[in-house]
């Protein structure tokens, strides 16, 4: 898709050292945002126009700092939040113990930190752009021994959407991306082909970046409270 014009806006990206992050996060760069990266971790491969600010999500503290250094090294108010942060364990029920904390704490309640951090200035502004990514065992549940991950994703999407029903009159857009079988990460999924897949090839980085691009352009601003679904036709609906 053609990119949007963000040229001045301030852009957060929480997990921008992982798979899906780091491509959203030069995806808005090169749409002409100011982008700040978010994550415990620096990305492998550093360029002179990224600015990393680490970042624990899941830490009330560690996100109000980090995104009060953003507007001081960026120069704004974010105006756009993608959060592609997030922890998985493939555990079974019975074998889930603090791994449970550690999904709700990183993929739940670091987003809402993140977002309530962020939207007094886009109220202010009278505009903003939010965009979680999610994933299709939000809805299915996955195919076993992904529980934590599979609840936290699914209270995320919940999340997303009640801050979209309160934020809408502010001229802020909340949205979710719920990406299946990218061939990327954590999005990986063990023994997948393409040949399961209706569209017969698996997902790219590419695919979930243009759904984050459309998302966050100025002329979505109608768009608000959608689960949009980049997946393949693995699950229709």
């Amino acid at each position: 898709m053609t990119a949007p014009d963000l040229s001045g806006q301030v852009a957060l990206v929480a997990g921008a050292s992982g798979g899906l992050g780091g491509p959203i996060a030069a995806a808005l760069r090169a749409a002409g945002a100011r982008v700040g990266g978010l994550d415990v971790r620096r990305p492998e491969r550093e360029t002179p126009e990224e600015v990393f600010i680490p970042c624990d999500i899941g830490d009330e503290g560690a996100v109000a700092n980090a995104v009060a250094e953003a507007r001081t090294v960026l120069g704004g108010e974010p105006s756009i939040l993608v959060n592609s942060a997030a922890v998985v364990a493939r555990r079974g029920l019975e074998d889930t113990a603090s791994e449970w904390d550690d999904a709700l704490r990183v993929n739940l309640t670091g987003a809402f930190y993140l977002i309530r951090e962020v939207i007094g200035g886009m109220r202010r502004a009278g505009y903003g752009r939010i965009v979680q990514l999610a994933s299709l065992v939000a809805e299915t549940g996955g195919a076993g021994n992904v529980a934590a991950y599979a609840a936290s994703k699914a209270g995320l999407v919940g999340l997303a959407k009640a801050a979209a029903a309160e934020l809408a009159a502010d001229g802020v857009t909340s949205n979710v991306v719920s990406p299946a079988w990218i061939d990327s990460g954590m999005f990986g999924v063990p023994g997948a082909t393409p040949d399961q897949v209706p569209v017969r090839r698996m997902g790219t980085p590419e695919d979930v970046v243009s759904a984050v691009l459309y998302l966050v352009a100025p002329a979505a601003g109608f768009v608000t409270g959608q689960v949009v679904q980049v997946n393949g036709g693995l699950r229709f609906g």
